[in-house]
């Protein structure tokens, strides 16, 4: 896995045919993380030049996982979009919530 520095925590949606900033997640086919992930879903938080997303997994880790292609990989994809809502546990509200305006 690439380094990450300063770009894990700055949000920035850079290339429009990735998942965009807010996407839930899952593991997916190409998947070699271990257990990164705790086995649940996350949000994605960045996008990294290129090929690259930042996801915040709901466990409270972030990593950087590759989609699509960028020239040191071809077509590989360690994500997939899903619907799973983010459970909160003694918290007022976290990255992932599904949030509605009020009146």
């Amino acid at each position: 896995m690439r380094e990450l520095t300063e770009e894990l925590s700055s949000e920035n949606e850079r290339d429009p045919t990735m998942l965009p900033v807010g996407s839930r997640v899952r593991r997916g086919r190409d998947w070699e993380w271990g257990e990164q992930d705790d086995f649940g879903a996350g949000t994605v938080v960045n996008h990294l030049p290129p090929g690259w997303l930042v996801v915040q997994w709901d466990s409270g880790s972030k990593h950087g996982y590759r989609y699509g292609s960028a020239s040191d990989f071809k077509d590989k994809y360690d994500l997939e979009m899903c619907e799973d809502p983010r459970t909160l546990t003694n918290e007022p509200i976290a990255v992932g919530s599904l949030v509605k305006r009020g009146i």
